[in-house]
C-alpha cells in the first residue's frame, strides 16, 4: 500500500483554505498568498506550491475548471470535499461545546425532576395546597421542555 504524499506547505494551504474561497484561482495566485510579497520567489518553493496543487487535484479537494483554463495554466476550483474540510473541524469543536452543555442541561432537567417530586409530596401530605401547587409544577414541566428542546436542537445541527 503506498504511503500517503505529505502536502508541501500545509499548513499555508490549510490557512488559504480556512480564509478564502478557491473559484478560478491560477497558480499565481496561491504562490502569492504563500510566498507574501517576497519579491524574490525561490524556485524551489514555487515547484513545491505546483506539487501541492497536483495532489490536492489529485485527492479531489481542488478541480480544474477546463472553460477557464489554458494548457499553460490552470484555473483552480474547490470541490465539495474542500468544503467538508473546512466544515469538520467546526462541527467536532461544537460536538465538544454540546457534549459539556447537554450534561449541564441534564443536570437541570435531574433537577427540576427532583422539584417536581417534592411539591408532589407536599401535595400529598396537604392537600389544600395542591391546586396551588400544580401550578408550579406545570411550570416546572415546561422549563423541562424547553430544555429538552435545546438537547434536541444540538443533536439536529450535528445531524
Amino acid at each position: 500500500m503506498a504511503k500517503p504524499t505529505p502536502l508541501p506547505f500545509y499548513d499555508e494551504f490549510m490557512t488559504i483554505f480556512k480564509n478564502h474561497n478557491i473559484s478560478n484561482w491560477e497558480a499565481k495566485d496561491f504562490v502569492k498568498l504563500i510566498m507574501g510579497n517576497n519579491v524574490k520567489i525561490n524556485k524551489k518553493n514555487q515547484f513545491e506550491i505546483y506539487k501541492a496543487l497536483k495532489i490536492l487535484v489529485r485527492y479531489k479537494y481542488l478541480s480544474i475548471d477546463p472553460s477557464q483554463s489554458t494548457q499553460n495554466r490552470f484555473s483552480y476550483c474547490e470541490t465539495e470535499l474542500m468544503n467538508e474540510l473546512r466544515v469538520s473541524p467546526i462541527l467536532n469543536k461544537l460536538g465538544q461545546i454540546f457534549e459539556l452543555k447537554e450534561l449541564e442541561l441534564l443536570k437541570q432537567i435531574q433537577e427540576k425532576e427532583h422539584n417536581i417530586s417534592f411539591i408532589k409530596s407536599l401535595c400529598e401530605d396537604n392537600p389544600e395546597v395542591t391546586d396551588f401547587l400544580n401550578k408550579k409544577i406545570e411550570k416546572l414541566n415546561d422549563e423541562i421542555s424547553l430544555i429538552k428542546s435545546n438537547i434536541s436542537l444540538m443533536e439536529n445541527i450535528l445531524a
